[in-house]
């Protein structure tokens, strides 16, 4: 097969003197395509009125040697797509020179509502830097959003790049070969011609093969096979648990199970409100495998071991694990079941023995990314009879016919006969009662200068300060210096009472910072409350931003910037030297709204809580985070060195909460105290605790995910994670269009 380069296709309009004006008309000599405006704009209003703004702008993806041709992977994604973007990494998307080209990936990503997938595509920003991110949300009509925003970014950062191929992180692998060699390819895909460079989409080999793989071949999962392994070379794994050695050979599993190898989880029932509830609450998750066909069986767990309920202080919730079925009947009703219960995850493989362990690799993805805060995890399925709790000393009594699993302190007993001395007490779920969590300070006589310890009546906390001063010394040294004040922010009439919305943002968030000014953080007059927005910013390095900034705060005068560099551990300088500033510079605030840039705040429904709650200038309000588990791992890790103990004191989750004026002196004064920690959030809760201050939880603080209907925002006092364009949707819906009941136009 003999391939030509592609003729220039590039559209040339033509005038149109039929169509009328809201048309284009385009022609490639073979058909003519009419794009008439009025109709786009009444179907998909959001895609042609969007204009391109970064988030996450790339700017070094294309920097590098000028002498050097540069052959750019433009590579769309999701941000929920860790991994796939970390296999790329690894292989085919890998930085290198081939061929006197320099290869270079950008990954091209829109906005996630899910807080957890955007923090991790951050960290992969500042380490790898072969990010863009745009501020629409990711759809699939949002992909054209992307092409169209790409072309501009190419024009303004890339224009030095010489071929760009353009893909997603579906491909499997790409493999290079010289033009010369395409004659010996057969062609089950597609052939794209990007300028001289010919990709070849889903190709097999001919029967000449490829001396040569120099330029670009891509080969996608379909006819992806394993690599032979002979010995213990590439293509196997060696396990040992030091009684015995384990050899797993990839050829021969690709060979016998290939659909086992190749499969990439994909849900068809998400399950997304499985593990939605009170975080103060920790969560035993009861996975359940279990077949469509099984529908009795899931109502009957339903009605017994399986139903959603309270117990010993765990929230017990169960989610059903299934597999596709042939039968359409089958499907039908375990669609209703998920609509009615909502306890369903379903994938798109089919459901088999073999594929029971597709079952177990998906879950444990699923739970990494929709079910991070759950305690415990049961594992079973719906062949147990009975589930019953019981408290250690009693297993002696316990026939078991079943299985026995501990978890933590807790016995799980499946299937299990009971013992010749019975079960008395075995009729619930038996853990010890959290005791009564309320922070009382307790001074630590004893432990010396270098050390400070806390009690909350239920846990006690020791910080040592060598072992801060040894990991995080910028912490623990900075003193607080503003380069810009925010003097006028506080100002005004002495007889309003002010509720001050003080907002965490990096100098790159122009775009978010001018979405909230424009709708939630706009300076109003509330139920007698003056509301002030305050945004809370550190340095970047981008002299652009910086720019921006300052013409920000010379027009609005609503920035405090300090002279640390914005990073993750500084957010708890951000913490600590906000304190401060309220305490030097606007001690007048009545109530401190504390949140972030990427979400939606209410201000009335803010109001209207303070003026409802019994007590409120008495209280820290928030979603409270109640002795949370300490992360080892990620990107909210703590060494064990840093702080040895497992979990944390209580704490207002960072996505936003209130506190009031009288408690600004006391958080302050701890500050003097308690090293820095480089969690803001816990750096909080520290400060709390040391300062003998309560809180009060309350759910409408949405810091994590939340049914996206415009109603349910008008009850909510924040929403965390909300694109951009969202957020100006719900606004105007909520204080212009009025479509809620009970909402009215907002003074201006």
């Amino acid at each position: 097969m003999r391939l030509k380069p592609r003729q220039n296709l590039q559209a040339s309009p033509s005038p149109s003197p039929g169509p009328g004006p809201g048309s284009v008309e385009l022609s490639d000599g073979t058909c003519t395509f009419r794009l008439n405006y009025a109709a786009y704009q009444a179907e998909f209003p959001q895609l042609q009125s969007y204009r391109c703004r970064e988030l996450i702008p790339g700017d070094g993806v294309c920097s590098g040697p000028l002498g050097q041709p540069l052959l750019l992977l433009a590579v769309k994604s999701h941000p929920a797509s860790t991994a796939r973007r970390a296999t790329a990494r690894r292989t085919w998307a890998r930085p290198r020179l081939l061929g006197g080209y320099r290869v270079c990936p950008v990954f091209l990503v829109g906005v996630s509502p899910d807080p957890w997938h955007m923090g991790l595509l951050e960290e992969e920003s500042q380490e790898f830097g072969d990010v863009v991110l745009w501020d629409f949300a990711e759809s699939h009509p949002n992909l054209s959003l992307k092409e169209l925003c790409f072309l501009r970014w190419v024009g303004a950062r890339c224009g030095q790049a010489d071929f760009i191929f353009k893909g997603s992180t579906g491909v499997e692998m790409i493999r290079w070969s010289r033009p010369a060699f395409l004659k010996k390819v057969f062609v089950v895909g597609t052939v794209v011609v990007v300028g001289m460079v010919v990709v070849v989409v889903g190709a097999g080999l001919g029967s000449g093969g490829f001396g040569l793989l120099w330029t670009l071949y891509i080969k996608l999962r379909q006819n992806l096979q394993a690599s032979p392994s002979p010995g213990h070379g590439p293509g196997s794994v060696e396990l040992s648990d030091g009684t015995c050695t384990f050899r797993l050979n990839y050829t021969a599993f690709q060979a016998e199970f290939p659909q086992l190898q190749r499969y990439r989880c994909r849900e068809l029932i998400p399950g997304d409100g499985v593990c939605s509830g009170s975080p103060g609450q920790p969560l035993l998750l009861l996975a359940v495998k279990s077949h469509p066909a099984s529908t009795a069986r899931r109502a009957t767990a339903r009605r017994t071991w399986a139903r959603p309920r309270l117990l010993g202080g765990y929230r017990v919730h169960p989610v059903f694990l299934v597999g596709v079925s042939p039968d359409p009947r089958h499907m039908g009703l375990l669609e209703e079941e998920s609509q009615e219960f909502g306890d369903v995850v379903l994938w798109d493989f089919a459901d088999s023995h073999p594929n029971l362990s597709l079952k177990e690799l998906c879950f444990l993805r699923w739970v990494g990314a929709r079910c991070r805060q759950a305690d415990f995890i049961f594992k079973g399925s719906t062949g147990v009879e009975m589930i019953r709790w019981s408290r250690p000393a009693f297993l002696k009594k316990v026939f078991v016919v079943g299985t026995v699993v501990v978890v933590g302190m807790v016995v799980v007993v499946v299937g299990a006969g009971l013992g010749s001395g019975g079960f008395g007490l075995l009729w619930t779920l038996y853990i010890k009662p959290r005791q009564n969590l309320q922070a009382s300070p307790s001074p630590s006589p004893g432990h010396g200068p270098g050390s400070v310890e806390l009690s909350d009546g239920t846990c006690t906390f020791r910080l040592n300060y060598t072992a801060f001063q040894a990991e995080f010394p910028q912490l623990q040294s900075y003193r607080c210096r503003e380069l810009m004040t925010g003097d006028g922010v506080c100002s005004g009439p002495p007889g309003q009472p002010l509720l001050l919305l003080a907002v965490k943002s990096h100098p790159a968030s122009t775009a978010r910072r001018a979405t909230a000014r424009r709708t939630w953080a706009r300076p109003r007059l509330l139920g007698g409350y003056r509301v002030h927005p305050v945004f809370l910013v550190g340095v970047s390095p981008d002299p652009r931003h910086m720019g921006l900034l300052e013409e920000e705060s010379q027009e609005f005068g609503d920035v405090v910037l300090w002279d640390f560099a914005e990073s993750h551990p500084n957010l708890s300088l951000k913490e600590l030297c906000f304190l401060r500033w309220v305490g030097a510079r606007c001690g007048q605030a009545d109530f401190i709204f504390k949140g972030d840039d990427d979400e939606f705040v209410n201000p009335p429904a803010l109001v209207t809580y303070l003026s409802q709650t019994p007590n409120a200038s008495q209280v820290i309000h928030g979603n409270i985070q109640r002795h949370s588990v300490v992360m080892r791992a990620g990107k909210y890790r703590v060494s064990s060195t840093l702080f040895p103990q497992g979990k944390y004191p209580f704490f207002p989750s960072g996505g936003g909460f209130l506190m009031p004026r009288a408690s600004i002196p006391a958080l302050a004064a701890a500050t003097e105290r308690i090293p820095v920690f480089p969690l803001d959030d816990v750096y909080f809760g520290f400060l709390a605790l040391a300062a003998g201050l309560r809180y009060r939880h309350d759910d409408r603080f949405r810091v994590f995910s939340m049914q996206d209907e415009l109603c349910q925002y008008a009850e909510s006092l924040l929403v965390h994670g909300v694109s951009l364009d969202r957020v100006e949707e719900v606004w105007s819906g909520l204080y212009k269009e009025q479509r809620c009941n009970g909402m009215g136009p907002l003074p201006s």
